[in-house]
């Protein structure tokens, strides 16, 4: 699946191949209603003792998706699948 619908991101300096949500999301703050314009979910793969496994995204980190630059603000991971899902808010 990666192969096929997966986009190159930057990640901790590292490109890594996850995948993106087509359809920006669009998320209301809770604090002041102000509406984020550029939001996307990521999934990526943790593989068995690769580098995701060992240190997965952290909240607050930054991804470079599409040249432009985005935090981690929500993770879920739901093991044992060796998915996990975040969802990015635009940085710049």
């Amino acid at each position: 699946m990666l192969s096929e619908f997966g986009r190159v991101i930057v990640f901790r300096g590292q490109q890594v191949i996850a995948l993106i949500e087509n359809n920006p999301l669009d998320e209301v703050m809770q604090r002041g209603g102000m509406q984020v314009e550029a939001s996307y979910r990521i999934r990526w793969l943790a593989r068995k003792g690769g580098p995701i496994e060992a240190r997965p995204p952290e909240f607050g980190e930054q991804v470079e998706v599409y040249g432009r630059m985005f935090t981690v603000v929500t993770i879920t991971r739901r093991p044992p699948s060796p998915w996990i899902d975040t969802v990015v808010q635009v940085t710049d």
